[in-house]
């Protein structure tokens, strides 16, 4: 480590480069990309980004149809009742599947339902086990993938 004088015209910056034994060139990177750190940094905080307002039009049917949605949902208390699950697929297999399944049990309750993937056919609405699994029995002979379940909301 050696020290060189003002006199031979090596500012600081060179003088702690030489005192260090730290390469020049590579300092010197380092440097450039400090301040390209810091010219990015400073033209972000002067940058301004686009704000725009979103409008949304509905029609005031379509509120109509929510409310009376939300009305029945609250007669409907389904975690009271005990549903037998008597086949799930796509949409359209199940729309065949309750079609014909309303012609062979008319007296009997049905709907569909989607869960996340699949579309479900649901039968009957029992307030007890005994009930629903009274209409499970009758149906296995058919469907033997049926199922009694205790949907919750």
């Amino acid at each position: 480590i050696f020290i060189l004088n003002k006199s031979v015209g090596i500012n600081n910056f060179q003088k702690i480069v030489v005192l260090w034994g730290i390469n020049s060139v590579s300092v010197i990177n380092i440097q450039m990309k400090n301040i390209f750190l810091i010219l990015t940094l400073s033209y972000s905080l002067f940058s301004y980004c686009q704000q725009s307002t979103i409008t949304v039009e509905q029609d005031p049917f379509f509120e109509t149809l929510l409310n009376a949605k939300m009305k029945q949902n609250e007669k409907e208390d389904l975690k009271d009742k005990y549903k037998v699950q008597v086949f799930y697929g796509e949409n359209q297999e199940c729309r065949a599947f309750l079609s014909q399944f309303k012609r062979d049990f008319k007296e009997v309750e049905s709907t569909i339902v989607y869960t996340n993937p699949l579309f479900k056919v649901w039968a009957g609405n029992f307030e007890t086990r005994l009930e629903g699994e009274k209409l499970l029995k009758e149906l296995k002979t058919n469907f033997p993938t049926a199922l009694l379940i205790k949907p919750s909301k």
